[in-house]
């Protein structure tokens, strides 16, 4: 874990993320590792160039953090809650983000996080009510195009009857 970390600060994520995929080799069970192969994960999404590559790293961290998530050391469990609600954050889906940031409060305590997870549940009840009115909104819509649709359809039987 320790060359991992050096890996990692000094840029080489790879060679870190191998390290760590080296040790759950040994050590299936380490919850540690997963974690902080998520944290590498995400890292390398937010370097990605391509949005495909991007998504893939995104998919693999969620991956490890839900396996760390967990693990029975609190620490291990906190600190992987905490990274998977992060990464939620930064990718707008604040609804997702609260579950693992409040579990991660409920693990941590902190002040700072209390109001971290404050602000995403603001955030989160914005993007729960945009989400209810574009649905109104298409719901009314396609009620508009039925109408429409049936109004033309009596207009052709119409037409027809007429001929």
């Amino acid at each position: 874990v320790v060359e991992s970390d050096v890996a990692r600060s000094e840029g080489r994520l790879a060679e870190a993320g191998d390290l760590l995929k080296r040790l759950l080799e040994f050590d299936a069970a380490n919850g540690e590792a997963r974690e902080r192969l998520g944290q590498i994960h995400v890292q390398l999404a937010e370097e990605a160039t391509e949005e495909a590559l991007a998504k893939e790293f995104q998919l693999e961290a969620r991956k490890y953090f839900l396996i760390a998530m967990k693990d029975p050391q609190n620490e291990v469990a906190y600190k992987a809650n905490l990274g998977y609600g992060q990464m939620l954050v930064k990718d707008s889906r604040f609804v997702d983000a609260l579950p693992p940031l409040e579990k991660a409060l409920q693990l941590k305590n902190s002040q700072n996080l209390e109001q971290y997870v404050r602000r995403v549940q603001r955030a989160a009840e914005r993007e729960a009510a945009k989400t209810e009115r574009l649905e109104v909104e298409r719901d009314e819509k396609l009620e508009e195009a039925r109408k429409a649709a049936q109004k033309a359809g009596s207009a052709l039987k119409e037409e027809g009857a007429a001929e």
